[in-house]
């Protein structure tokens, strides 16, 4: 943002830049439109944390909360054909089998819900 400020006070009559600018401004809002302190907020730091911590790659994506019942993952830049977008270790990937031995999962798959 501050190169595109940059930019426009160097070329005031540059309307790709400012046009640019308000995209930008606009993508940042979206992407904080929730308080530090709300509780989702802070459920995706805490996960994002833990990936990164487990080895997970994930440099290219970003999270973000609309509502209650809707989220989304974005991409946060450009991606090339062949680039990985998401790495996760297989230790931090829950499979079915795992999944079907929690209590939950018990429950779940008692019920013959799969």
């Amino acid at each position: 943002m501050e190169t595109l400020k940059e930019g426009v006070l160097q070329d005031p009559d540059n309307e790709t830049l400012k046009e640019f600018m308000r995209e930008i401004a606009e993508e940042i809002e979206q992407d904080n439109v929730i308080p530090q302190d709300h509780p989702e907020r802070m459920r995706f730091q805490s996960l994002l944390d833990w990936m990164k911590k487990g080895g997970s790659d994930f440099g290219k994506l970003k999270l973000r909360y609309y509502s209650e019942n809707y989220r989304g993952v974005h991409a946060s830049q450009d991606i090339r054909n062949g680039e990985t977008v998401l790495y996760v270790p297989l230790n931090q990937i829950i499979t079915l089998e795992m999944a079907f031995k929690s209590p939950l999962g018990k429950l779940m798959y008692e019920k013959g819900l799969r």
